[in-house]
């Protein structure tokens, strides 16, 4: 856990409270246990802006947007998750952009120098020194190679990395000490939890190289496929913040006009191509957003930014054609079963009331027709049911449900009239066909057998060390009590506000001692010490009022 006394010395902090406070959520920063001298200064250097006709899931999405880019991908990253987060947050997070002024060059130039150990000039020929795209991490840049390729250069920011590791190391602190507040039920979700999954996310974009790997990888999977382009990548010339590959030139899809292009096959070429990435590579673009996707001549389309790639395990394709499966055939029961086996339960979860809901849920939209079926509706319906029976999906699991949203509204975008679902049973059907195919079924048998054989192996020396332990006093149970870090908290606070009044009392009272005296030196004809006392204790007891105030309860 992050310590209090070092996060109170970053200026970051009281950063963080006044933005809060200026979007009316002082509140959020009282029970996040940020420091009160940092909010009274907030309020001394001015009144804060206070939102108060805003929602919200508006306030928060803009203190995000004010806080910079740590906090915007993590915006971003929580919109994925509608398992974990209410709709309306969802759409307001989904809102956030980080579009920010380009670098100029000359810094541009130094970190090139700096990564690749020579000046840029003798790698590359024609730098464009204006950016063609800049974002809150990094920028782009389109140059030559010495022998005529166009390539694009992306650079890191200078700087962003240390930026993100301490805004990681005070969302830390915050996650743990909204584990223990009021504020919100946090036992739901998991805020320290959900943080080490953004701290590993971001962290791995963050990291060029793998990037690189990443676009490797998915353009030997589509080798194949003519309509589907990967821009090729310059390995010898990536590092760990600068990223070479070769330029492409086309329109990006939040810029197409639909009109202008074959929207009903650049729509099927989209959805297949993301569709073989999530059921049969198992590797998948984990936002294919229309700004990651550029619109070719020749109804070509063309993914960038690997940044954020899902993987799915051979396991995990076998949890997802068992659902599928049992979603197919309205076997409620089953899928109940399933999604509690894939998921993580933060409590006991009541298999027949899920069922139930499950079937309430879902059973309307056995009725529509394939082609007017929404996708995204269907996966919101059953993320909303996740979140109110307190069950969470691994992170990889989000991200696919993300990724096939968004591809199925851009291709909705191209062309109306486009079936998802219609193009979406093949890789279905060969998911399902794999999974049961005997072949398989051999081998996890065998290895079935394998893991018996040796649990059998194991358990006779794991007893013997169980036995003797107990034999010799050994043996012990702990038990851990949960619910009582909320009460703690309140009674730490609760015994802090009275030892603070015992303070002021014991001012007043022994000043008022001091005042019958004449203790030199003196003050307005009172002895001086009597003075700064009772000077102190009103000091002090407008601080603790504050205090109370603030908090909402008196």
């Amino acid at each position: 856990m992050i310590n209090l006394k070092s996060i109170r010395s970053i200026p970051r902090i009281g950063d963080i409270t006044a933005v809060l406070v200026r979007h009316g959520l002082e509140h959020f920063a009282e029970q996040l246990g940020l420091p009160i001298y940092q909010k009274l200064r907030t309020l001394i250097s001015g009144p804060p802006g206070l939102e108060l006709q805003s929602t919200l899931p508006e306030r928060l999405r803009n203190v995000l947007q004010d806080l910079g880019p740590t906090f915007i991908k993590f915006g971003q990253v929580l919109s994925t998750r509608h398992d974990l987060i209410p709709e309306d947050f969802i759409r307001e997070f989904s809102q956030l952009q980080d579009h920010v002024p380009p670098m100029p060059y000359e810094r541009v130039a130094a970190v090139l120098e700096s990564e690749l150990s020579q000046p840029p000039e003798k790698l590359f020929r024609d730098i464009e020194h204006e950016a063609i795209a800049a974002a809150s991490i990094g920028q782009v840049h389109r140059a030559h190679l010495p022998d005529g390729r166009q390539v694009v250069l992306k650079v890191q920011r200078e700087g962003i990395s240390d930026i993100i590791r301490s805004d990681i190391d005070i969302l830390y602190y915050l996650a743990h000490t909204l584990q223990t507040s009021e504020l919100l039920e946090a036992s739901t979700f998991d805020p320290v939890g959900i943080i080490g999954e953004f701290a590993r996310s971001i962290t791995r974009e963050l990291d060029y190289v793998r990037e690189a790997q990443n676009m490797v990888t998915f353009r030997r999977n589509f080798a194949d496929t003519p309509r589907v382009r990967i821009p090729e990548v310059y390995l010898d010339l990536c590092t760990h913040r600068v990223l070479v590959m070769e330029y492409m030139r086309g329109t990006r899809g939040n810029r197409i006009d639909p009109k202008t292009v074959n929207g009903k096959a650049l729509a099927e070429i989209g959805a297949r191509a993301v569709l073989q990435q999530v059921f049969k590579d198992g590797c998948f673009h984990a936002d294919p957003h229309p700004g990651n996707i550029l619109i070719l001549d020749g109804n070509t389309i063309c993914f960038l930014d690997f940044g954020m790639v899902g993987r799915l395990s051979l396991k995990m394709k076998d949890n997802i054609s068992r659902l599928l499966v049992s979603l197919i055939g309205r076997d409620y029961d089953a899928l109940a079963r399933e999604l509690v086996y894939v998921g993580e339960p933060v409590q006991e979860i009541d298999l027949d009331r899920f069922s139930t809901a499950l079937m309430d849920t879902l059973d309307p939209f056995y009725g529509v027709a394939l082609k007017n079926l929404d996708l995204g509706l269907l996966i919101r319906s059953i993320m909303k049911l996740l979140v109110q029976h307190q069950l969470k999906l691994p992170s990889n699991y989000a991200m696919m449900l993300k990724a096939l949203i968004s591809i199925e509204h851009m291709a909705k975008t191209l062309d109306p009239e486009f079936d998802i679902i219609q193009e979406a049973r093949p890789f279905v059907e060969e998911l399902v066909i794999e999974r049961w195919h005997p072949q398989r079924l051999m081998k996890d048998a065998h290895l079935g057998l394998l893991d018996f054989a040796s649990f059998m192996k194991r358990t006779p020396s794991q007893l013997t060390k169980l036995l003797h332990k107990m034999q010799h006093g050994n043996f012990s149970i702990e038990f851990m009590h949960r619910g009582l870090d909320p009460l703690s908290h309140t009674l730490d606070k609760l015994s802090n506000r009275i030892s603070f009044s015992l303070v002021i009392s014991a001012l007043i009272i022994g000043s008022s001692f001091i005042m019958t005296t004449n203790i030199q030196p003196t003050m307005f004809g009172y002895p001086w010490m009597g003075v700064c006392g009772y000077m102190a204790a009103g000091f002090l007891g407008f601080w603790l009022a504050i205090g109370i105030l603030r908090s909402g309860r008196l």
